[in-house]
C-alpha cells in the first residue's frame, strides 16, 4: 500500500546547535528568503522574561536581519506574550496560514523552530525547510517535553535529514 500523497512529501530537516548557525547557511549571498522564526526556546529560553527578554530577542534578531541573504524575519509563537517586534502571536502553528504571515505564494520560506509538531508541520504545511533548533532539550516545560517525544516519532516520516546532519 502506497502512501497518501500528504505523506508521499517529506520536507528537508536541518539540526542547528544555535540560531546564530542560521546565518552560515544564508550565506553572504544577497537573497530574498523568508525565515519565520519561534520565539520560545528558539530565539530566547523559556525562563526568560520581563525587559531582558524584549532585549535578547530583539538583539539576536536584529543580527539575522542584517543577513543580506535574507529578505524578512517573522517571529511566530503560539505563546500570548508580547514584546518582541516582527511576530505573531497565538498564531496557531502548525495550522496557521501564509496570508495571516504575510507570506505570497511565491515566497521562499525557512522555519525555525524547537518543536516538530509545530514549526515543523508549519514547515511541512508550507513545503519549506525545516530547521531544528532547541536551546535545550532539558529541564523543560511538561508540554514541550511530550510534544518533542511524540515529534520525535513523526519527524522520520515527514522530513527529510540532511545528510550529515544529527538531528
Amino acid at each position: 500500500m502506497r502512501p497518501g500523497p500528504c505523506l508521499s512529501r517529506r520536507v528537508p530537516l536541518v539540526r542547528l546547535d544555535a540560531v546564530d548557525d542560521l546565518l552560515q547557511l544564508v550565506g553572504d549571498e544577497e537573497g530574498n528568503l523568508v525565515v519565520l522564526l519561534d520565539l520560545d526556546n528558539t530565539l530566547v529560553p523559556y525562563e526568560a522574561a520581563g525587559p531582558a527578554r524584549s532585549r535578547e530577542a530583539d538583539r539576536k534578531l536584529a543580527e539575522i536581519e542584517d543577513s543580506p541573504g535574507i529578505g524578512r524575519v517573522v517571529v511566530v509563537s503560539n505563546g500570548r506574550r508580547a514584546g518582541v517586534r516582527g511576530g505573531v502571536t497565538q498564531a496557531w502553528k502548525p495550522f496557521t496560514t501564509r496570508r495571516r504571515l504575510g507570506l505570497s505564494a511565491t515566497d521562499s520560506v525557512w522555519v525555525v523552530g524547537d518543536q516538530v509538531l509545530t514549526d515543523g508541520l508549519l514547515a511541512w504545511r508550507l513545503g519549506a525547510d525545516f530547521l531544528f533548533s532547541p536551546l535545550r532539550e532539558v529541564d523543560e516545560p511538561l508540554w514541550p517535553a511530550i510534544q518533542r517525544r511524540v515529534g520525535a516519532l513523526v519527524r522520520g516520516v515527514l522530513f527529510e535529514e540532511a545528510a550529515g546532519e544529527d538531528a
